[in-house]
């Protein structure tokens, strides 16, 4: 069987950008942006269909519409055992505009903020391109107060974090977010939780940072748990409906300088209200997941595995003298699979010896990957 006919393949290549199937060379398998292969719910293209008909598409509400905002309340309350008022919700173009518009709030030159190492990029990126200076925190599993503490000036404002972290996979427990929640008040800082990856748990149950940490921002999107990256539909959950108007007269909602699709947000409506359009993407991509690891650790040695809680990437180590971009070159080349090398300018210099593989495929696709990197590994041990 082709497994390329287990996808979209001909829409994906034409399409699939972000270091996809459209910007790589005929017969190479991209496992890298956390993007994915797998169609979403006929929930949601029924919602968009619908919504098409009446051949209008208004400006939405600068806050999101009331639909939207009253969908995420009910996700959160019933995915994420955190209650958020509707008035706290920010619709934005995308999860990472959720970040910058946070940023340019709060940060400002001269300010310091921590956030773990290694991590995805967009949160040193975002806090950097607001004029602040990022400190990298070694990333732990576990909250350790005193690791972090270890690291405040009299400049340190805020606390970015990734919960669940990408590319590591663990989350916080609700005795970590108690301690981060003391921790914060103790040192009068600022927090912002990423939650992008929060619909997208396979072990033990998440909490939001919100439910036990007040003061805590959350950053949300549809593009993991649900498949809807070229929606480009986030949002940001403010402590209260004041502060949020703020950042939303500041950051140009008000005057329609910043705002999210309507359109997208009916299809995250959508979505979210849903009773079976994520739980049939994460049934997919588990499998994926899990036929990589185990075929990983059983088949060969060259990369050691981390078994994730969350997030569909693996994140893998591989040989210390082996430098992670010439690894990852040659693997596209001769091998014919596209990762992502561990590199500074993606995840920070505690990625170094590292390289992330998405499993956001169908396990046709995977499968087909995972045999490629085994016979390298093989064939190069």
């Amino acid at each position: 069987m082709n497994v390329f006919q287990t996808i979209p393949y001909h829409y994906l290549r034409q399409n699939a950008f972000n270091m996809r199937w459209a910007e790589v060379p005929e017969g190479v398998i991209p496992l890298t942006a956390a993007d994915s292969d797998i169609p979403f719910s006929s929930d949601i293209s029924s919602a968009i269909i619908e919504a098409s008909q009446q051949q209008l598409f208004p400006y939405a509400a600068p806050q999101g519409s009331l639909e939207f905002r009253t969908a995420m309340s009910t996700h959160f309350q019933k995915v994420k055992n955190c209650s958020i008022h509707p008035d706290e919700v920010l619709a934005t173009n995308s999860a990472a505009g959720a970040i910058q518009d946070w940023c340019n709030q709060f940060l400002s030159k001269g300010d310091e903020v921590l956030i773990p190492d290694p991590v995805d990029f967009l949160l040193g990126y975002c806090a950097e391109k607001a004029g602040a200076t990022v400190v990298r925190v070694p990333a732990q599993k576990q909250w350790d107060s005193a690791l972090w503490s270890s690291y405040i000036t009299s400049k340190t404002k805020a606390v970015l974090l990734c919960h669940p972290h990408n590319p590591l996979g663990f989350y916080y427990t609700e005795s970590d977010l108690r301690d981060i929640n003391e921790f914060i008040l103790n040192n009068q800082l600022l927090v912002l939780s990423d939650e992008v990856w929060s619909d997208v748990i396979f072990s033990g149950k998440f909490t939001s940072m919100r439910q036990y940490v007040p003061s805590a921002w959350v950053v949300y999107g549809l593009s993991k748990g649900f498949g809807l990256a070229g929606l480009r539909i986030g949002a940001l959950v403010a402590p209260n409906a004041a502060t949020l108007q703020e950042l939303m007269e500041n950051q140009g909602y008000i005057k329609t300088v910043q705002g999210a699709s309507s359109l997208s947000q009916i299809a995250a409506s959508a979505a979210m209200n849903s009773k079976s359009a994520r739980a049939e993407f994460l049934k997919t991509v588990h499998r994926s997941m899990q036929l990589a690891i185990v075929r990983l650790n059983k088949e060969q040695s060259f990369f050691k595995v981390n078994n994730p809680d969350s997030t569909f990437v693996l994140w893998l180590s591989h040989p210390e003298q082996l430098e992670s971009q010439w690894l990852t070159e040659r693997i596209e080349k001769e091998a014919k699979v596209k990762l992502v090398p561990g590199l500074e300018q993606w995840f920070g210099p505690g990625a170094k010896g590292h390289i992330r593989i998405s499993c956001a495929t169908t396990p046709e696709v995977m499968n087909e990957a995972i045999s490629r990197i085994i016979n390298w590994t093989k064939q190069n041990s």
